[in-house]
């Protein structure tokens, strides 16, 4: 589900074609993320959740930008959802 709204906002996000001057990356602005779902658990704390996200945030910046990695839960394979 996540997946669509994240798809979404690359989408809406590179529609805009918003001037990024100061980037050597592209013209325009674009959106890296990183993106967890989770059902909350009492073993697992706030930090470790922002930790794993900013680690998948990271992730999508190495890989190219203008992407986001998503993954649908801590044990799940992670996704590449791109604007492309």
């Amino acid at each position: 589900m996540a997946q669509n709204e994240l798809s979404r906002l690359l989408h809406a996000v590179n529609e805009l074609k918003i001037p990024h001057a100061c980037s050597g990356a592209s013209a325009w602005v674009s959106v890296s993320a990183g993106a967890i779902e989770v059902v909350p658990a009492a073993t697992m704390s706030p930090r470790e959740l922002l930790d794993a996200a900013d680690q998948l945030l990271y992730r999508a910046k190495r890989e190219g930008r203008n992407r986001c990695v998503h993954r649908a839960s801590a044990e799940a394979p992670t996704q590449v959802i791109t604007a492309d």
